[in-house]
């Protein structure tokens, strides 16, 4: 069923999608990758209400699922920079990406620096912009060495808007094709690090 879900996905099938992702769930309400997917799906669409709720859901088997790491990080995402205040939670996302990037005391891996800038987005919504400053530069030190240009484009612009005291609200927009191919590269399993939030502020 997650396999086909996520082929109906791929054609723009959503409902479809959704509903043999929630076939899933009915023969197995413990199965974390389902609520996983029905999250990304939400949030690709932008019912961002949705996605944090299935987002929530698969992060209660963070202690046994070892695709926790990218749920964590959507699901923070998405309430850093939502443009809806109701859904907005700055601590729990920070929250979420404290988890993901503490006890890196010296370099992190490659793969964290998305979680990078979504610990930076958290600290902005919460309105500690000397932190999300300091992280956004952490990150862009981490894509000068691996020489990814666009990531030092994107972490640029972040600074621009951290330096003005502006948090960054972007989730609205949905998630960008780069995002979708790493979140579901895998589709019988939970998706590689590389997910990614969208890249351009709004």
């Amino acid at each position: 069923h997650i396999g086909i879900g996520n082929l109906l996905a791929d054609q723009g099938r959503t409902d479809e999608a959704l509903q043999e992702y929630e076939a899933v769930l009915a023969i197995d309400p413990d199965y974390p990758g389902a609520y996983y997917q029905i999250g990304f799906t939400h949030q690709n669409l932008g019912n961002f209400k949705q996605a944090v709720e299935a987002y929530r859901s698969a992060l209660k088997y963070r202690d046994t699922w070892d695709g926790w790491h990218i749920a964590a990080n959507n699901l923070a995402w998405i309430l850093a920079t939502v443009n809806d205040p109701t859904l907005r939670d700055g601590q729990e996302a920070l929250n979420w990406a404290n988890d993901l990037v503490n006890g890196f005391t010296e370099e992190l891996p490659p793969d964290y620096i998305e979680y990078l800038d979504t610990q930076a987005a958290a600290f902005a919504a919460l309105g500690q912009f000397d932190d999300a400053v300091r992280t956004t530069r952490r990150a862009l030190s981490m894509a000068e060495k691996m020489q990814a240009p666009d990531l030092q484009a994107r972490f640029q612009r972040r600074l621009e808007l951290y330096f003005t005291d502006r948090p960054l609200h972007e989730a609205n927009q949905g998630v960008d094709s780069e995002i979708q191919a790493a979140n579901q590269a895998n589709p019988a399993s939970p998706p590689s690090a590389e997910a990614t939030p969208p890249s351009d502020e709004s």
